[in-house]
């Protein structure tokens, strides 16, 4: 049951979801079918909007702050 589930959905679900999506699927269709809320369809479609993926790409910056500037 993908109901409660972590934060990401598996990759096969995202798969079906990003298929539904580009056949113009509507959101309650692709809810019920493949078992998640309305609400996470709405945000990854958002997302890919936006970033042209189901998720956004990480943006956390790794390592360490530089805190002596050159000049």
């Amino acid at each position: 049951n993908a109901y409660n589930m972590g934060r990401r959905l598996p990759d096969e679900v995202v798969h079906r979801i990003r298929l539904r999506i580009d056949a113009n699927e509507e959101v309650a269709d692709i809810a019920k079918a493949v078992k998640v809320f309305k609400k996470t369809i709405y945000k990854l479609r958002l997302n890919l909007d936006i970033w042209g993926e189901l998720y956004a790409p990480p943006t956390v910056v790794l390592g360490r702050l530089r805190t002596l500037l050159l000049y």
